[in-house]
Formats: structure tokens, C-alpha cells, sequence
């Protein structure tokens, strides 16, 4: 069972890092959260609104992926699909094929990762 202030807190610190910072990804923000406190790790996958075979991260708690829907369902940030090496580069990747072709408007048949990354891009322009 997830704890709402924890998850708003979850909210507050994951959209504190991505309005300082461009390009994070879901090691950045599982690792904003465990600084906070917040538990990352479980059995659950995070996968995109329009196909659940498009993996953004795995491993995850009820927490973590109530916080990061949220993060992806806020009007000032941008969600991205971004390269595989913002991932190497933060030392982790999924062990899942890369999803290739996501715009064709097929769905995949097999769980595909589709690397994530988040930017602050307010409506208002500030």
C-alpha cells in the first residue's frame, strides 16, 4: 500500500531535480527518491499509457511508479525517449531489447525498454 505523502513527497523531489537539471533518467530519479528516503525497489514494471510491452523501467515499487506517473503526467515536463548512454553512463540499463520503430504505431508482442529521460519545459514559458 503507498503512503500519499510520500508520494507527493516522491513528486516534489523527483520535479526539484528536473528543473535543475536536463536529461534525467529513471536511475537519477530512483536515486532522488532513495536519498529521500522512499523505497524504489519491487516487482513492478513502468510501462508507457499507449503500450504496455514499452518498458521505461523495471524493478519498481508501487511508490516509484506512482511518483514517476505522475512526473510523466505533469504539464511542465517533457517526457523523451533518449539514447541508451544516458543510461550507461548513470552505470544502469535494462536487460530488455531496445524498442526500435515506437512511432510506426505497431504494438510490440514482447516487453522492449524504451530509455526515458525528463526535462522542464514550463507552458507559461518560465
Amino acid at each position: 500500500m503507498t503512503n500519499e505523502s510520500e508520494i507527493e513527497r516522491g513528486i516534489d523531489a523527483v520535479l526539484a531535480r528536473i528543473r535543475d537539471e536536463s536529461g534525467v533518467t529513471m536511475v537519477e530519479a530512483e536515486t532522488v527518491l532513495s536519498t529521500a528516503g522512499i523505497d524504489v525497489e519491487g516487482r513492478l514494471l513502468l510501462t508507457t499509457q499507449r503500450d504496455a510491452n514499452l518498458v521505461m523501467w523495471s524493478g519498481c515499487s508501487e511508490t516509484f511508479v506512482a511518483v514517476m506517473s505522475a512526473i510523466a503526467a505533469h504539464p511542465d515536463v517533457r517526457v523523451y525517449e533518449t539514447s541508451v548512454f544516458s543510461y550507461v553512463a548513470d552505470g544502469l540499463a535494462l536487460d530488455l531489447p531496445i524498442a526500435v520503430a515506437v512511432d510506426d504505431g505497431e504494438a510490440f508482442q514482447e516487453p522492449h525498454w524504451i530509455p526515458t529521460a525528463f526535462d522542464w519545459e514550463p507552458r507559461d514559458g518560465g
